[in-house]
């Protein structure tokens, strides 16, 4: 994932996000990720104070397409449905073509009690989960899906199955496309959502 275009710094965070997903991320340290970079602890420390300090880079490293896929989304021609389908396709997408990121879904309960980690967490989590209360919403109040099941409801479990799927794929070593499984499963759940179908 590297290339002579990236800083220090970003070189730092992508082989954070390598050895995350090599290791786990309790088995990542400032003196592996200096191991791994080639460099003495003291070089790593000149260029962030702490490991928790790497984790939050990393974190904005894996947010950093949101508002890209949510302007992509809205854009989009098409049904509500279709959006939600193509909201969790961009993902997937992201994920298939860089596996190692979708570690830092192992980081949310492991830094769940560092404060400005758990602040940036639950900003990002709440603003992905908005985006897509709305679109199920907008959706509902256009008579496109039922009313059996909340909006709110509804984005907890698209999103809950989306990352299950992602979890899966990681175990077992990313063998086939994710974006084919979620594709399958986000339009199933969508199926059975829509007020056309009996």
């Amino acid at each position: 994932m590297k290339n002579s275009f990236l800083t220090r710094r970003e070189e730092i965070v992508l082989t954070t996000i390598d050895l995350m997903d090599e290791l786990g991320i309790a088995n990542v340290s400032m003196k592996e990720i200096a191991k791994r970079e080639n460099v003495t602890d003291a070089a790593l420390y000149k260029h962030f104070r702490s490991k928790e300090e790497i984790f939050l880079k990393v974190f904005e490293y894996y947010v950093r397409y949101d508002s890209y896929i949510f302007h992509t989304v809205e854009a989009k021609k098409g049904s509500f449905k279709e959006k939600i389908f193509t909201y969790f396709q961009l993902y997937a997408v992201y994920y298939d073509n860089y596996h190692a990121i979708t570690s830092i879904l192992g980081m949310y309960e492991v830094l769940l009690y560092n404060g400005e980690f758990a602040r940036i967490v639950k900003e990002t989590v709440g603003r992905r989960n908005r985006f897509l209360m709305e679109l199920l919403e907008k959706g509902l109040e256009k008579g496109e899906f039922e009313r059996n099941v909340t909006p709110e409801n509804m984005a907890y479990i698209l999103s809950g199955a989306f990352e299950k799927i992602i979890y899966m794929w990681r175990l077992e070593r990313y063998q086939y496309s994710l974006k084919e499984k979620a594709e399958g499963a986000v339009g199933e759940l969508l199926e059975l959502y829509d007020k056309k179908v009996k």
